[in-house]
Protein backbone atom coordinates (compact mmCIF):
# COMPACT_ATOMS: atom_id res chain seq x y z
CA UNK A 1 0.00 0.00 0.00
CA UNK A 2 2.74 2.49 0.88
CA UNK A 3 4.48 1.69 -2.40
CA UNK A 4 0.98 2.50 -4.09
CA UNK A 5 1.66 5.84 -2.57
CA UNK A 6 4.74 6.63 -3.41
CA UNK A 7 4.20 6.15 -6.93
CA UNK A 8 1.04 7.66 -7.06
CA UNK A 9 3.14 10.66 -4.95
CA UNK A 10 5.87 10.42 -7.46
CA UNK A 11 3.60 10.13 -10.62
CA UNK A 12 1.76 13.58 -9.37
CA UNK A 13 5.08 15.09 -9.10
CA UNK A 14 6.75 14.11 -12.31
CA UNK A 15 3.53 15.25 -14.44
CA UNK A 16 3.45 18.70 -12.24
CA UNK A 17 6.32 19.36 -13.23
CA UNK A 18 6.35 18.43 -16.75
CA UNK A 19 3.05 20.76 -16.97
CA UNK A 20 5.25 23.61 -15.81
CA UNK A 21 7.74 23.07 -18.13
CA UNK A 22 5.68 22.40 -20.74
CA UNK A 23 3.49 25.57 -20.04
CA UNK A 24 7.05 27.44 -19.42
CA UNK A 25 7.91 26.50 -23.40
CA UNK A 26 4.79 27.98 -25.21
CA UNK A 27 5.86 31.69 -24.80
CA UNK A 28 8.73 32.99 -22.30
CA UNK A 29 11.71 34.30 -21.61
CA UNK A 30 14.34 31.67 -22.04
CA UNK A 31 18.24 31.98 -20.59
CA UNK A 32 19.21 31.85 -24.83
CA UNK A 33 18.09 34.77 -24.85
CA UNK A 34 14.82 34.55 -26.77
CA UNK A 35 11.46 34.88 -26.09
CA UNK A 36 9.72 32.52 -28.67
CA UNK A 37 6.86 30.26 -29.03
CA UNK A 38 5.51 26.92 -30.34
CA UNK A 39 4.07 26.29 -33.67
CA UNK A 40 1.05 24.22 -34.30
CA UNK A 41 3.56 21.37 -35.68
CA UNK A 42 5.19 21.57 -32.64
CA UNK A 43 8.50 23.84 -34.14
CA UNK A 44 9.99 27.35 -32.60
CA UNK A 45 9.47 30.46 -33.89
CA UNK A 46 11.74 32.81 -32.45
CA UNK A 47 9.84 36.00 -31.78
CA UNK A 48 12.81 38.42 -30.08
CA UNK A 49 16.08 38.22 -29.23
CA UNK A 50 17.15 39.56 -25.73
CA UNK A 51 20.78 39.41 -25.67
CA UNK A 52 23.61 42.23 -26.58
CA UNK A 53 26.06 39.77 -28.01
CA UNK A 54 28.14 40.99 -31.00
CA UNK A 55 28.32 37.58 -32.48
CA UNK A 56 24.99 35.72 -32.34
CA UNK A 57 24.71 31.93 -33.11
CA UNK A 58 20.67 30.92 -33.70
CA UNK A 59 20.34 27.47 -31.54
CA UNK A 60 18.65 24.59 -33.90
CA UNK A 61 17.07 23.56 -30.97
CA UNK A 62 14.68 24.78 -28.03
CA UNK A 63 14.03 22.25 -25.41
CA UNK A 64 14.41 19.30 -28.62
CA UNK A 65 11.90 21.51 -30.95
CA UNK A 66 13.43 22.70 -33.72
CA UNK A 67 13.45 26.29 -34.65
CA UNK A 68 11.88 27.11 -37.45
CA UNK A 69 10.70 30.88 -37.95
CA UNK A 70 12.65 33.91 -37.49
CA UNK A 71 9.53 36.33 -36.74
CA UNK A 72 8.68 40.02 -37.75
CA UNK A 73 11.26 42.40 -35.98
CA UNK A 74 12.89 39.85 -33.88
CA UNK A 75 16.54 41.49 -34.15
CA UNK A 76 15.17 44.94 -35.62
CA UNK A 77 17.37 48.27 -34.85
CA UNK A 78 19.73 45.89 -32.88
CA UNK A 79 22.56 48.25 -33.12
CA UNK A 80 25.18 45.59 -31.90
CA UNK A 81 24.65 42.86 -33.70
CA UNK A 82 27.70 42.33 -36.21
CA UNK A 83 27.56 38.75 -37.29
CA UNK A 84 24.48 36.04 -36.91
CA UNK A 85 24.54 32.49 -37.67
CA UNK A 86 21.38 30.93 -38.72
CA UNK A 87 20.41 27.46 -38.09
CA UNK A 88 19.74 25.40 -41.30
CA UNK A 89 16.04 24.27 -39.35
CA UNK A 90 14.81 27.65 -40.18
CA UNK A 91 12.68 28.17 -43.32
CA UNK A 92 11.73 31.65 -42.61
CA UNK A 93 12.69 34.97 -42.43
CA UNK A 94 9.82 37.12 -41.39
CA UNK A 95 9.24 41.07 -41.93
CA UNK A 96 12.27 42.77 -40.89
CA UNK A 97 13.52 40.17 -38.73
CA UNK A 98 17.04 41.94 -39.45
CA UNK A 99 15.92 45.21 -40.66
CA UNK A 100 17.59 48.35 -39.29
CA UNK A 101 20.61 46.48 -37.93
CA UNK A 102 23.36 48.88 -39.05
CA UNK A 103 26.14 47.19 -37.92
CA UNK A 104 25.26 43.47 -39.32
CA UNK A 105 27.94 42.71 -41.69
CA UNK A 106 27.73 39.37 -42.24
CA UNK A 107 25.28 36.13 -42.01
CA UNK A 108 26.38 32.79 -42.18
CA UNK A 109 24.34 29.28 -42.76
CA UNK A 110 20.57 29.41 -43.38
CA UNK A 111 20.60 26.66 -45.98
CA UNK A 112 17.35 25.71 -45.82
CA UNK A 113 15.54 28.73 -45.71
CA UNK A 114 12.84 28.87 -48.23
CA UNK A 115 11.26 32.74 -47.76
CA UNK A 116 12.89 35.79 -47.06
CA UNK A 117 10.22 38.04 -46.17
CA UNK A 118 9.32 42.07 -46.56
CA UNK A 119 11.79 44.01 -45.22
CA UNK A 120 13.64 41.49 -43.66
CA UNK A 121 17.62 43.20 -44.10
CA UNK A 122 16.70 46.29 -45.04
CA UNK A 123 18.83 48.92 -44.28
CA UNK A 124 21.62 46.36 -43.21
CA UNK A 125 24.20 49.01 -44.75
CA UNK A 126 27.06 47.41 -43.43
CA UNK A 127 26.10 43.35 -45.04
CA UNK A 128 27.57 43.29 -48.09
CA UNK A 129 27.21 39.49 -49.35
CA UNK A 130 24.62 36.97 -48.02
CA UNK A 131 24.59 33.23 -47.99
CA UNK A 132 21.71 32.53 -50.76
CA UNK A 133 20.21 29.30 -50.02
CA UNK A 134 19.78 26.18 -52.70
CA UNK A 135 15.93 26.45 -50.82
CA UNK A 136 15.03 30.03 -51.48
CA UNK A 137 11.83 30.32 -53.63
CA UNK A 138 10.63 33.67 -52.57
CA UNK A 139 12.02 37.31 -51.54
CA UNK A 140 9.63 39.85 -50.47
CA UNK A 141 9.12 43.75 -50.99
CA UNK A 142 12.08 45.87 -50.08
CA UNK A 143 13.69 42.92 -48.58
CA UNK A 144 17.62 44.01 -49.23
CA UNK A 145 16.91 47.57 -49.84
CA UNK A 146 19.69 49.73 -48.84
CA UNK A 147 22.23 46.87 -48.10
CA UNK A 148 25.70 46.71 -49.02
CA UNK A 149 25.41 43.73 -50.73
CA UNK A 150 28.05 43.48 -54.12
CA UNK A 151 26.65 40.34 -55.37
CA UNK A 152 23.37 38.56 -56.39
CA UNK A 153 23.63 35.52 -57.22
CA UNK A 154 20.53 34.26 -56.76
CA UNK A 155 19.43 30.13 -56.84
CA UNK A 156 17.81 27.97 -59.26
CA UNK A 157 14.66 27.91 -57.20
CA UNK A 158 13.77 31.38 -56.96
CA UNK A 159 10.31 32.41 -58.51
CA UNK A 160 9.14 35.86 -56.77
CA UNK A 161 10.74 38.80 -56.12
CA UNK A 162 9.22 41.65 -54.89
CA UNK A 163 9.08 44.91 -54.91
CA UNK A 164 12.39 47.28 -54.69
CA UNK A 165 14.01 44.17 -53.14
CA UNK A 166 17.46 45.34 -53.89
CA UNK A 167 16.57 48.95 -54.16
CA UNK A 168 19.53 51.26 -53.62
CA UNK A 169 21.95 48.40 -53.20
CA UNK A 170 24.40 51.13 -54.66
CA UNK A 171 27.94 48.70 -54.20
CA UNK A 172 26.30 45.90 -56.77
CA UNK A 173 28.73 44.79 -59.72
CA UNK A 174 27.47 41.22 -59.80
CA UNK A 175 23.81 40.32 -60.67
CA UNK A 176 22.77 36.94 -61.81
CA UNK A 177 18.64 36.10 -61.93
CA UNK A 178 18.05 32.69 -62.71
CA UNK A 179 15.70 31.48 -65.18
CA UNK A 180 13.12 30.07 -63.12
CA UNK A 181 11.84 33.61 -62.12
CA UNK A 182 7.87 33.81 -62.87
CA UNK A 183 7.18 37.29 -61.22
CA UNK A 184 9.14 40.36 -60.59
CA UNK A 185 8.05 43.29 -58.53
CA UNK A 186 8.50 46.52 -59.24
CA UNK A 187 11.86 49.11 -59.31
CA UNK A 188 14.21 45.46 -57.53
CA UNK A 189 17.09 47.82 -58.75
CA UNK A 190 15.74 51.26 -58.32
CA UNK A 191 18.57 53.55 -58.12
CA UNK A 192 21.20 51.25 -58.72
CA UNK A 193 23.06 52.23 -62.28
CA UNK A 194 24.09 50.45 -65.11
CA UNK A 195 22.09 47.00 -64.62
CA UNK A 196 22.27 45.51 -67.81
CA UNK A 197 26.24 45.95 -67.33
CA UNK A 198 25.85 44.38 -63.73
CA UNK A 199 23.78 41.20 -65.43
CA UNK A 200 26.10 40.65 -68.60
CA UNK A 201 23.61 42.79 -71.32
CA UNK A 202 24.66 45.45 -73.56
CA UNK A 203 22.62 48.79 -72.64
CA UNK A 204 20.86 48.85 -75.80
CA UNK A 205 19.65 45.80 -75.55
CA UNK A 206 15.99 44.51 -74.17
CA UNK A 207 17.08 42.80 -70.73
CA UNK A 208 14.63 39.83 -70.59
CA UNK A 209 15.31 37.87 -67.29
CA UNK A 210 13.49 34.61 -66.05
CA UNK A 211 10.42 33.41 -67.39
CA UNK A 212 9.66 35.82 -70.23
CA UNK A 213 10.17 38.95 -68.02
CA UNK A 214 11.54 42.46 -69.43
CA UNK A 215 13.05 44.98 -66.86
CA UNK A 216 14.68 47.47 -69.24
CA UNK A 217 14.82 48.39 -72.91
CA UNK A 218 16.71 50.90 -75.37
CA UNK A 219 17.04 54.24 -74.01
CA UNK A 220 17.67 56.31 -76.61
CA UNK A 221 14.98 55.46 -79.34
CA UNK A 222 11.96 57.20 -80.06
CA UNK A 223 9.21 53.98 -80.44
CA UNK A 224 10.28 51.37 -78.99
CA UNK A 225 9.03 47.44 -79.89
CA UNK A 226 8.86 45.19 -77.14
CA UNK A 227 9.70 41.93 -78.41
CA UNK A 228 8.15 38.49 -78.70
CA UNK A 229 7.77 36.56 -75.94
CA UNK A 230 7.87 38.58 -72.68
CA UNK A 231 4.87 37.82 -70.83
CA UNK A 232 5.63 40.45 -68.15
CA UNK A 233 6.66 44.07 -68.33
CA UNK A 234 8.71 44.77 -65.19
CA UNK A 235 10.54 47.37 -63.98
CA UNK A 236 11.44 49.31 -67.25
CA UNK A 237 14.49 51.61 -66.31
CA UNK A 238 13.61 53.88 -69.03
CA UNK A 239 14.32 57.74 -68.59
CA UNK A 240 14.85 58.54 -72.18
CA UNK A 241 13.26 61.56 -73.38
CA UNK A 242 13.13 60.63 -77.34
CA UNK A 243 10.61 57.63 -76.21
CA UNK A 244 6.93 58.64 -78.37
CA UNK A 245 5.65 55.22 -78.80
CA UNK A 246 5.57 52.13 -76.63
CA UNK A 247 4.44 48.87 -77.79
CA UNK A 248 3.92 45.95 -75.60
CA UNK A 249 3.15 42.65 -77.24
CA UNK A 250 0.34 40.20 -77.77
CA UNK A 251 1.35 37.73 -74.84
CA UNK A 252 2.30 39.79 -72.18
CA UNK A 253 -0.45 39.51 -69.21
CA UNK A 254 0.83 41.67 -66.56
CA UNK A 255 2.61 45.29 -66.38
CA UNK A 256 3.99 46.34 -63.24
CA UNK A 257 5.14 49.87 -64.03
CA UNK A 258 6.21 51.95 -66.92
CA UNK A 259 9.27 54.08 -65.85
CA UNK A 260 9.32 56.57 -68.25
CA UNK A 261 10.22 59.09 -65.80
CA UNK A 262 10.44 62.57 -66.95
CA UNK A 263 8.98 61.28 -70.09
CA UNK A 264 5.58 63.03 -71.38
CA UNK A 265 3.10 62.68 -74.15
CA UNK A 266 3.86 58.67 -74.85
CA UNK A 267 1.69 56.54 -76.49
CA UNK A 268 1.34 53.42 -75.71
CA UNK A 269 -0.12 50.24 -76.96
CA UNK A 270 -1.87 47.47 -74.31
CA UNK A 271 -2.23 43.67 -75.75
CA UNK A 272 -5.58 42.45 -75.43
CA UNK A 273 -3.57 39.66 -73.48
CA UNK A 274 -3.07 41.99 -70.35
CA UNK A 275 -4.88 41.16 -67.39
CA UNK A 276 -3.12 43.06 -64.64
CA UNK A 277 -1.91 46.26 -65.11
CA UNK A 278 -0.34 47.54 -61.14
CA UNK A 279 -0.39 50.49 -59.33
CA UNK A 280 2.46 51.72 -60.09
CA UNK A 281 1.41 51.97 -64.09
CA UNK A 282 -1.30 53.91 -62.29
CA UNK A 283 1.06 56.06 -61.03
CA UNK A 284 3.29 56.98 -64.00
CA UNK A 285 -0.15 57.93 -65.51
CA UNK A 286 -0.80 59.80 -62.91
CA UNK A 287 2.21 61.85 -63.13
CA UNK A 288 1.57 62.15 -67.00
CA UNK A 289 -1.68 62.80 -66.68
CA UNK A 290 -3.75 64.17 -70.74
CA UNK A 291 0.03 64.04 -71.69
CA UNK A 292 -0.06 60.67 -72.48
CA UNK A 293 -2.72 57.91 -74.61
CA UNK A 294 -3.38 54.57 -74.23
CA UNK A 295 -4.16 52.44 -77.15
CA UNK A 296 -6.35 49.02 -76.28
CA UNK A 297 -8.08 46.59 -77.56
CA UNK A 298 -11.77 46.64 -77.70
CA UNK A 299 -13.69 44.43 -75.11
CA UNK A 300 -10.28 43.99 -73.31
CA UNK A 301 -9.51 44.16 -69.83
CA UNK A 302 -7.16 46.97 -71.09
CA UNK A 303 -9.85 49.12 -72.78
CA UNK A 304 -11.37 48.90 -68.45
CA UNK A 305 -8.21 49.89 -67.52
CA UNK A 306 -8.06 52.73 -69.91
CA UNK A 307 -11.61 53.86 -68.31
CA UNK A 308 -10.66 53.89 -64.99
CA UNK A 309 -7.49 56.31 -65.92
CA UNK A 310 -9.66 58.82 -68.05
CA UNK A 311 -12.57 59.13 -65.19
CA UNK A 312 -9.36 59.46 -62.91
CA UNK A 313 -6.92 61.88 -64.49
CA UNK A 314 -8.26 62.46 -68.07
CA UNK A 315 -5.71 60.14 -69.72
CA UNK A 316 -6.72 59.90 -73.40
CA UNK A 317 -7.38 56.80 -74.86
CA UNK A 318 -8.21 55.51 -78.04
CA UNK A 319 -9.94 52.21 -78.44
CA UNK A 320 -9.20 49.81 -81.89
CA UNK A 321 -10.07 45.77 -82.73
CA UNK A 322 -6.49 45.13 -83.10
CA UNK A 323 -3.13 46.64 -82.81
CA UNK A 324 -0.99 46.76 -85.79
CA UNK A 325 2.82 46.69 -84.41
CA UNK A 326 5.68 48.28 -86.47
CA UNK A 327 8.14 45.51 -87.85
CA UNK A 328 11.26 45.10 -85.68
CA UNK A 329 14.44 46.60 -86.89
Amino acid sequence: MKKKKIFLAVGIIVMAVLSVIIGFAIYHKINVPYEYYVNEDGTVTLDKYLGEEANVVIPETIYGREVKVIDVICFYDNQTLETVTIPDTVEIIESRAFGSCYSLETVYGGANVREIESHAFSGCRMLSAYPWSDELESIGDYAFLATGLTEIILPSEVRTIGNLAFANCFQLVKIEIPEGVEEIGRGIFDGVENIPELIGYASSDYLIVGQGILINYPDDEEIVVIPEGVKQVASCCHDGEQLKELYIPEGVTRINKFVVLSVHGVTIYIPSTATEIGKDADGYIANSMEESTLVVVEGSYGEEYAEKMNDLYGTKYIVVDKIEYPEAD
